[in-house]
């Protein structure tokens, strides 16, 4: 569909958002305006996000400051591995349809890269995104991203191995890949743990504190899909409501399963 709608469009650029988005007053200048430089093939914003107390408050903030610093160090080599869906544009000669079950967040970026152009991230670039409203809703969210995710990075991927652009490949895999995997060395670190602690008793102390760390997270993001406990729940939940969707859409992509489309049950903006 969205092949489709490029079809129709007129101009040299193509600005790429959501239906729940909403741009601020000088976001869409801001998001146009290093095009100036005719190097640049994309251009990205960042969202900021609004009743996002499911994702544990404070620390969907912060972790969304520390993505944001980490898009604009990758910048200034030109390549950003996943830009915004609701908030980025490029050039109409550059774009290149794709199957409908992979994120355009990836592909985007990565053909412009392959050909030669560079990518943009102006972090006071800004647009307002409603955001998951509830643990549950965050954890289908997160996962279905992740599944996209994962489908389009063998074609980004081939795109810059094709067009040897070795350093966007290092960037992808560490920002993305090795990001949506970190729940199996989570998960070896507790088993080899547990290992440790059964042949040498000065571990078992260390072992208890690192279980019960885990079992807290757990019973936070069980109380937060209930509704339980609020941000405070939320935020004691957020490792496992963070890893927990990444690992049950690597399953799901290991089994053949794809995300073609997209799908919200986002609660309607209260204003």
């Amino acid at each position: 569909m969205l092949d489709e709608a490029v079809q129709y469009a007129k101009g040299d650029l193509l600005v790429f958002t959501d239906a729940t988005t909403r741009f601020r007053p000088g976001t869409m200048q801001s998001l146009l305006a290093p095009f100036n430089d005719p190097l640049v093939g994309c251009s990205a914003g960042r969202l900021a996000y609004a009743h996002r107390r499911a994702d544990g408050a404070g620390l969907h903030d912060t972790f969304r400051s520390i993505e944001d610093l980490v898009r604009s160090s990758e910048a200034a080599f030109g390549y950003v591995p996943s830009v915004s869906g609701a908030l980025h544009a490029m050039r109409r000669d550059l774009y290149r349809s794709a199957r409908a079950d992979a994120t355009r967040d990836l592909l985007d970026p990565a053909q412009v890269v392959a050909l030669g152009r560079r990518v943009a991230f102006d972090p006071d670039c800004v647009a307002d995104e409603i955001g998951p409203t509830t643990a549950a809703e965050s954890i289908r969210s997160r996962a279905r991203m992740t599944l996209r995710g994962l489908t389009a990075l063998p074609t980004a991927l081939v795109m810059l191995t094709g067009a040897g652009r070795w350093v966007a490949v290092w960037q992808l895999v560490s920002h993305k890949l090795l990001r949506w995997l970190l729940w199996i060395p989570a998960g070896l670190a507790w088993l080899s743990h547990f290992a440790i602690a059964l042949v040498d008793p000065a571990w078992v102390l260390l072992f208890v504190l690192h279980s019960a760390l885990w079992a807290a997270s757990v019973t936070g993001a069980l109380l937060a899909v209930r509704g339980v406990g609020g941000g405070v729940a939320s935020a004691i939940g957020f490792p496992v409501l963070t890893l927990v969707p990444m690992a049950l859409a690597t399953i799901d992509w290991c089994r053949g399963r794809r995300a073609a489309l997209w799908q919200t049950d986002r609660a309607s903006d209260p204003s």
